[in-house]
C-alpha cells in the first residue's frame, strides 16, 4: 500500500512537473516572439505575469494533492492492535530493559537501549517475536535515536553466522579484487553480501543458490543466525503494515533451509 502510493504520488510530480517545463518552453518562446516584433517592453511584464501565476498555481496543486495522499494513506495504516489482531499474534507496547538479550547479539545493536512494539506468537509452530529497538547517539550538536525493526524465529541450535549487507567501502574493495572472506556461486550475492561464519561447513550448507537469490532480493535485511534463533534485522522504525512482509520472509527463509540442517 505504501510503495503504490508513492509510485502514484510520483508518477503525478512527474505530470506536473512536465506541464511546468512546457510553461517554461512557451514563456521562452514568447520573450522570443515579443522581443522580435520590437514591442518587447510592452509585452514582457505581462507574460511574466502570467508564467509566475502559473507557476504558482502548479505548487499549489502539487502541495494539495501530496498533502491529500498523506492524509488518506494515514488513514490507511493499520494500529500496532490491529495488526496483532489480523495475524494471531500478542501485542505490548514496550518491553523491560534488557528484552532482547535473550535473542544473542544482533547486528547494530548493542545492548542497552529500549524495546518497543513487541509482538509475540507463532509461525507454522515455532515461537516468533518482532520488536522495535531504539537507542540514541551524541553528535555533538544533536542527540539522534537510531532504530531497528527485529523479527526474530525459534531455530535448531546452529552455529552463530551473520548475513550483512557490504557497505559502499566493502563493495569499492570488492569491484577491485579484494574479496576476501567466504564467497559462493552468485555475483549478485558475493557483490552485495558478506558472510561470517563460526562453521563454514554449517553456513555452505545453508546458503545454497536459491538461499542467495532470496536474501539478495532482501536487500535491507541483515541476517543473524545464533544458537536457538533466527533474526531478521532491518534499519528503521517498525512499519506495521509491513510486519506481515517480514514474517513471511522469516517463513521463507526457513522454507529454503536444507532438510539435514533442520535436524542440526
Amino acid at each position: 500500500m505504501q510503495a503504490r502510493q508513492r509510485r502514484r504520488t510520483i508518477v503525478i510530480m512527474i505530470i506536473l512537473g512536465i506541464a511546468v517545463l512546457m510553461g517554461v518552453a512557451l514563456f521562452v518562446q514568447a520573450l522570443g516572439r515579443a522581443g522580435g516584433s520590437g514591442g518587447g517592453v510592452r509585452v514582457m511584464p505581462a507574460v511574466i505575469a502570467a508564467f509566475l501565476i502559473g507557476v504558482g498555481v502548479v505548487v499549489v496543486i502539487i502541495v494539495i494533492i501530496v498533502r491529500a495522499a498523506n492524509r488518506r494513506h494515514l488513514q490507511t495504516i493499520a494500529g500496532p492492535e490491529e495488526v496483532a489482531a489480523r495475524l494471531g499474534l500478542a501485542y505490548e507496547d514496550k518491553a523491560e530493559k534488557g528484552f532482547h538479550r535473550a535473542f544473542g547479539p544482533l547486528p547494530g545493536i548493542p545492548r542497552s537501549g529500549r524495546v518497543q512494539h513487541v509482538f509475540t506468537g507463532s509461525l507454522d509452530d515455532r515461537p516468533v517475536t518482532a520488536f522495535q529497538h531504539f537507542y540514541m547517539i551524541t553528535t555533538g550538536q544533536a542527540t539522534v535515536p537510531i532504530y531497528h525493526t527485529v523479527c526474530v524465529v525459534e531455530a535448531p541450535n546452529w552455529p552463530p553466522t551473520r548475513i550483512g549487507r557490504r557497505n559502499l567501502l566493502s563493495r569499492l574493495l570488492y569491484r577491485v579484487g579484494r574479496r576476501g572472506g567466504l564467497l559462493l556461486e552468485d555475483e549478485s550475492f558475493n557483490a552485495t553480501r558478506t558472510v561470517k561464519a563460526a562453521d563454514e561447513d554449517f553456513a555452505l550448507a545453508l546458503l545454497h543458490p536459491e538461499m542467495q537469490r532470496f536474501i539478495t532480493a532482501h536487500p535491507d535485511a541483515v541476517w543473524q543466525i545464533n544458537p536457538g534463533h533466527v533474526a531478521l534485522v532491518a534499519g528503521g522504525q517498525m512499519t506495521f503494515d509491513r510486519l506481515d512482509d517480514r514474517l513471511q520472509c522469516l517463513r521463507e527463509f526457513r522454507r529454503l533451509v536444507p532438510e539435514e540442517l533442520k535436524a542440526w
